[in-house]
């Protein structure tokens, strides 16, 4: 789609046109993505960013975008950008067209479950629980389990302080699982915002009452312990060991074959086969000798 095709629905002025296939947040990782840029804070991410293809910006902002960008201005770029969003999403094919839902033959859903009439695919010999619920553009892979309360599919928590009032953005991406995964009781796992999809990759089990976050991607083997949350945008490796009530902030990566520990509040990027403890999270030998350092200060009163 052209920037030239929003101009009558969203009031934009088209100053230099050009094609985007994805909407965005200036940090996501997307190819050919349009965003919006209305500060100076904004616009290093923007100029970082190789995937952005297409910006709605200010007037006094434009000119700081080289010939390299569609270019679209307006008054209020963020509000244009949710417009665009709205637009796209209820008026258009663009994140998608929409299709009968599909459910194996083999596969198992309890009559008190819940499966969106459209745009959900259940893969061979997958199981759906009691009162579970797969709502829309969800793909559940071969040989997973769905347990007993567990919603697939979710919007997120995507709401906007735009133009003096809270506004919420409903998420128009869906969520994949792959085979072999199990989402236990009362877990939720958050579709896309922007198009994409939410991503639990192979052999992957997630425990009871954990939130999946829009737009992560969960890698394949992974173990994630009850009561965690994974929070938007961030990316789990193959082979992680996630223990109960952790918390991953937005935008974290973690490596293949990371372990963080019991409760452990992690804030930053954790390399591949590293282990993390703590809040806020450091390498796990590193808090064991904070730990030991602390217990013998005289000062210490337990």
């Amino acid at each position: 789609m052209y920037l030239k095709d929003l101009a009558a629905s969203s009031g934009i002025d088209v100053i230099r046109d050009a094609e985007f296939e994805s909407l965005g947040k200036a940090r996501d990782r997307k190819t050919k993505m349009l965003t919006f840029l209305e500060s100076d804070e904004h616009l290093r991410a923007v100029l970082r960013n190789k995937g952005i293809s297409c910006v709605v910006t200010t007037p006094e902002l434009a000119s700081m975008l080289t010939v390299g960008y569609g270019v679209a201005v307006c008054p209020e770029p963020r509000l244009a950008f949710y417009q665009i969003h709205d637009h796209l999403r209820l008026a258009t094919d663009f994140y998608g067209r929409s299709f009968a839902s599909n459910i194996h033959p083999s596969a198992t859903v309890h009559p008190t479950a819940h499966v969106a009439l459209t745009d959900v695919r259940i893969r061979r010999g997958s199981i759906i629980e009691a009162h579970a619920v797969v709502l829309g553009r969800t793909v559940i892979g071969e040989e997973s389990i769905i347990r007993a309360g567990a919603v697939i599919g979710s919007d997120g928590f995507e709401f906007r302080r735009v133009a003096g009032r809270i506004r919420p953005v409903p998420d128009s991406g869906g969520v994949k699982l792959g085979d072999r995964v199990e989402i236990q009781h009362n877990s939720v796992i958050q579709k896309a915002p922007y198009g994409g999809s939410t991503t639990v990759e192979n052999d992957t089990k997630i425990g009871a009452l954990v939130t999946v976050a829009h737009n992560c991607r969960v890698g394949r083997r992974c173990l994630i312990a009850e009561g965690s949350t994974i929070g938007g945008n961030s990316v789990i490796g193959d082979d992680v060991t996630v223990g109960s009530h952790c918390l991953i902030s937005t935008r974290v990566r973690v490596g293949d074959g990371a372990r963080i520990t019991v409760g452990a509040v992690v804030v930053r990027d954790v390399k591949p086969g590293q282990t993390v403890t703590g809040n806020f999270a450091i390498e796990h030998q590193r808090f064991l000798r904070f730990s030991a350092h602390l217990l013998s200060s005289k000062d210490f009163e337990p």
